[in-house]
């Protein structure tokens, strides 16, 4: 699933209005601030200010309603990371901590705002590709979750994922989460490292629990292939280059799926779950990250049903679990709280809350 949150697309909170690319860009600007790329931010309130150049792109793509509507403007900076992440766009090179340059403010607008007009044709052609970002810290709170599943079940896990896009999260047992003071879950030996994964000095999950996946699938309407170049390269672009420790835990996690296969099926949810039914001897945990916001109302009513009806089947020895990460607005505000439904008896609760991508997770 296209995983980019409501905050990290600012522009869907414009809606109801007009909204010119200026206004897209000084959304998606504050956005990205908020968590935590000051280069985007930055970028982006220049270009707000002196909006032609990626209005020229931007308008040249009909039948998205505006740069509003498909997430455009990440999509526009996305293209352009692509393009550096391949070597094709040498002036940008020095500018683009992912690649070891170093962001330099009104130097690296202008190299930008050239690229945006000597390449308009190129960068037009690529909006096409929708923001994946597959978050890998999303993984401290799923980790958590089956933990709790763990704890409770003393079962095997069978991990099945509703949005998947390159199925980095069906994974989380090959990350190390590290937390507190020199504290840290999971292996030794891994390029992949969650810091900061839980709140320290809070709840921490059941970390004794015996945790063992022993089924990993999804599905997505797009799936993103990790363990190819072409879907590394997918991953990597829409991960916010000034944000170099999310782009190195991101390049491990892609390293690691090539060791542990894990199917991605192109499918929407319901057609995924259709045949939804428990297993005897492990618990099934069908789990979504900010996924919902993209699923027509009534696909996802069709997707609760198929949960509804597994979990209707439950037994002691064969249980069913929802796990849900999605957001939660209030007022102007809105946060990521970790439910968990579990059958049989549908007991339901938020196990803790978290941000958009992820990390730190707060325990109750």
């Amino acid at each position: 699933m296209v995983s980019v949150s409501a905050l990290e697309n600012a522009e869907s909170t414009m809606t109801g209005r007009t909204v010119t690319v200026a206004d897209a860009l000084r959304g998606q600007s504050r956005a990205c601030e908020k968590l935590g790329s000051q280069m985007y931010a930055d970028l982006m309130a220049r270009a707000a200010a002196d909006p032609a150049p990626v209005a020229a792109i931007l308008d040249r793509r009909p039948g998205d309603g505006g740069p509003l509507g498909a997430a455009l403007v990440l999509r526009l900076f996305g293209a352009v990371h692509r393009l550096v992440l391949s070597g094709r766009l040498p002036p940008l090179t020095g500018h683009y901590p992912s690649v070891g340059g170093r962001y330099q403010g009104e130097q690296t607008w202008t190299a930008l705002r050239s690229v945006l007009v000597s390449h308009r044709d190129v960068l037009g052609s690529m909006l096409a590709v929708p923001p994946q970002t597959n978050e890998v810290g999303r993984s401290a709170a799923l980790i958590g979750g089956l933990l709790h599943v763990a704890a409770r079940t003393r079962l095997p896990i069978r991990l099945l994922e509703i949005g998947a896009s390159a199925g980095l999260n069906l994974r989380p047992d090959l990350y190390r989460y590290e937390y507190g003071r020199g504290r840290a879950y999971g292996p030794d030996a891994t390029p992949t490292v969650i810091r900061n994964a839980w709140s320290p000095g809070g709840a921490l999950p059941p970390l004794g629990a015996p945790l063992r996946i022993v089924e990993r699938a999804g599905c997505d309407p797009s799936p993103v292939d990790a363990t190819s170049d072409e879907g590394k390269l997918t991953l990597l672009s829409f991960i916010w280059p000034d944000q170099t420790e999310r782009f190195a835990r991101t390049r491990g996690a892609c390293t690691l799926a090539a060791g542990t296969p894990a199917t991605v099926t192109a499918a929407t949810g319901s057609e995924f779950l259709t045949d939804l039914a428990p297993r005897r001897g492990v618990a099934t945990v069908v789990w979504h990250s900010i996924t919902r916001q993209y699923v027509p109302v009534e696909e996802w009513e069709r997707t609760e049903c198929m949960l509804a009806r597994a979990g209707a089947q439950a037994t002691p020895d064969a249980p069913v679990a929802h796990l849900s990460l999605e957001p939660r607005t209030r007022g102007d505000h809105a946060d990521y709280p970790l439910t968990l439904r579990l059958w049989p008896g549908e007991r339901a609760e938020i196990l803790g809350v978290t941000h958009a991508h992820g990390t730190p997770v707060t325990w109750r």
